[in-house]
């Protein structure tokens, strides 16, 4: 009985997810799969328990001006996933609108798309439906464009896996470094720079008075991204809902290969707590070869700036025909480590799969929780 309680409850979590907010953010990005291109799109959105349904399809343009292709690709809704992070004493507004801690889903959209050999592939996803209680953009900026840069006139290339999953947030005058760890295949060069958010493909966003580029936040507030820690550093004077967005360029043999970018939503909170989130452990390695019919096993281990902060891991394994996953955790204060092994299918042909992720959900005890992603590839 308490089992089925508890998938019922689930249920209905789903459910009211599904109808949550307008969106707070997303990344349009691609993975050459061996023979062809399979392309994501991924929606975030807060729990405001608003009006905007999370659509079953997301129409996503394919465009090159130099071999006049120019087509769109409905994508299909795979899953979603909901991060709820209330606390002792504080309530998600994903399980109640009066909540006051943000809760938020992932959108995850895919599919396989063949593209000829060009250097100008712009592939993009627009929406109408950007939040509209955004405090630093005006109220006309309310469609969200989103997109990402391939040139495979020479070479394949997929972008890279930025695992963790806005939205993020923070308390007032109290600096946050999140952790912004970038896991490309090839092997290629990643430069971040922030940019204004996007309304349309050469259209950006407006902002309101007192807020730039430069200053998302408004007056005191800070906002850089540090891409030799892979960090987006930020501190907001004011308590309210703040859109940045940023670009994420590869370079191969100091040929720029592709550029996309994500746009998200950070929340900042009244109160006082600093949040610290759980970081990967010095010489930590989240990346591994493996071949046909081979075991494999790594541990990887983690631990929170705030030392008496426990920290709890979640391994999130791809479904893939024929492979074995299976995981340890331990969790413990300050700390947590997991060790995760899976065994290839003897017959596995690695042209049909050149790379996979497994990824490694963190957080901590505190409240508001601190949670991020992690990849290993």
């Amino acid at each position: 009985m308490k089992k089925a309680l508890f998938v019922i409850a689930f249920c209905m979590l789903l459910f009211t997810n599904v109808r949550a907010s307008h969106f707070s953010g997303g990344e349009v990005r691609y993975e050459f799969n061996g023979t062809n291109y399979t392309v994501y799109v991924t929606l975030y959105k807060v729990c405001d328990w608003g009006s905007a349904s999370l659509p079953t399809v997301a129409s996503v343009n394919f465009k090159s001006t130099l071999t006049s292709k120019n087509f769109n690709r409905s994508l299909p809704l795979i899953n979603f996933d909901t991060v709820n992070i209330s606390c002792g004493g504080a309530t998600s507004t994903c399980l109640s609108s009066s909540g006051t801690i943000p809760g938020y889903i992932a959108a995850y959209f895919k599919d396989t798309v063949s593209l000829t050999a060009a250097s100008d592939w712009v592939i993009s996803y627009t929406d109408a439906a950007r939040i509209n209680t955004v405090t630093n953009l005006s109220t006309g900026s309310a469609t969200m464009y989103l997109q990402t840069t391939l040139n495979n006139t020479t070479a394949i290339n997929s972008n890279p896996l930025i695992a963790s999953v806005p939205t993020y947030y923070m308390t007032v005058s109290n600096a946050i470094s999140v952790p912004l760890q970038a896991i490309d295949p090839e092997g290629d060069s990643l430069v971040f720079q922030l940019i204004t958010p996007y309304d349309a493909a050469t259209t950006s966003s407006t902002y309101a008075s007192g807020y730039s580029l430069a200053s998302p936040f408004g007056t005191g507030g800070t906002c850089t991204i540090n891409s030799t820690t892979n960090t987006l550093n930020m501190m907001g004077t004011t308590s309210g809902k703040f859109v940045i967005a940023y670009r994420v360029y590869e370079y191969r043999n100091s040929l720029l290969i592709a550029a996309y970018h994500r746009e998200l939503m950070v929340v900042v909170l009244p109160g006082t707590t600093a949040l610290t989130f759980p970081r990967p452990n010095t010489g930590s390695v989240f990346s591994m070869y493996t071949c046909p019919g081979q075991s494999n096993s790594i541990t990887i281990g983690f631990s929170d700036p705030t030392v008496t902060d426990s920290v709890y891991l979640t391994v999130m394994p791809p479904v893939m025909a024929g492979w074995s996953f299976s995981s340890s955790t331990s969790n413990g204060v300050g700390g947590a480590s997991t060790t995760i092994t899976w065994t290839k299918p003897s017959g596995m042909n690695p042209a049909t799969l050149p790379h996979f992720f497994i990824k490694i959900r963190a957080r901590d005890n505190g409240c508001p929780n601190a949670s991020t992603e992690y990849a290993l590839t």
